[in-house]
């Protein structure tokens, strides 16, 4: 039976067809400029693992350390025994139990939520303090919420000084250095969190 007439047309496949063994493998011929494309494909990728690389955080130590008195949050210091403090911090409203294990065999690690401050536990003493609270600060009065501006300007008054475009400053105990202070700054530049801790052995 014949095909009735129809003003409909069907393109050409104009598409490359290989021969041999190539056909199986999908190799084919690069239209004209499309080396060109590859490379602007290239370079665009490049560009934007520079920007990500750039946009990576970065650390930064200051360049000198604070005293002891420092390392302490409403009157509770680093390492100091837990017997009598859990309760001057404020209301506990969970506590979680992990473990690990460092160049003193494995220890319990207990850490307390508070409504505005996480303080962990190691072998009896205060290990780490670590808060988003702008009410809380250390005596000098590093805290939550300061811009990075007022960070220099309380360091420089102790003759620490530290790199601008940091995202997280670390800052060590006078003389040892075997506790830090580390403030990690937002994107605004503002401090986002405060963190006391011991450091490891």
């Amino acid at each position: 039976m014949p095909r009735p007439k129809t003003s409909l047309s069907v393109a050409p496949n104009k598409r490359l067809k290989l021969t041999g063994a190539d056909r199986s493998r999908g190799a084919g011929v690069l239209c004209a400029g499309a080396h060109e494309l590859l490379l602007v494909i290239a370079l665009t990728l490049a560009g934007r693992g520079r920007a990500l690389a750039q946009a990576t955080p970065t650390r930064s130590l200051a360049d000198s350390c604070l005293p002891e008195s420092e390392f302490q949050l409403r009157g509770v210091f680093l390492a100091t025994d837990t017997g009598g403090t859990l309760a001057t911090l404020g209301r506990i409203l969970r506590v979680r139990t992990d473990s690990g294990v460092d160049d003193g065999g494995p220890f319990e690690r207990r850490t307390f939520y508070y409504p505005d401050l996480e303080m962990a536990v190691v072998r009896g003493a205060v290990d780490r303090f670590t808060t988003s609270s702008h009410k809380l600060a250390t005596p000098s009065g590093l805290k939550p919420g300061l811009d990075v501006r007022s960070v220099r300007r309380i360091l420089s008054k102790r003759g620490v000084k530290f790199a601008a475009l940091a995202d997280t400053l670390d800052v060590g105990v006078c003389p040892t250095g075997g506790a830090y202070i580390t403030l990690i700054f937002d994107p605004g530049r503002r401090v986002r969190t405060l963190e006391i801790f011991a450091a490891g052995p």
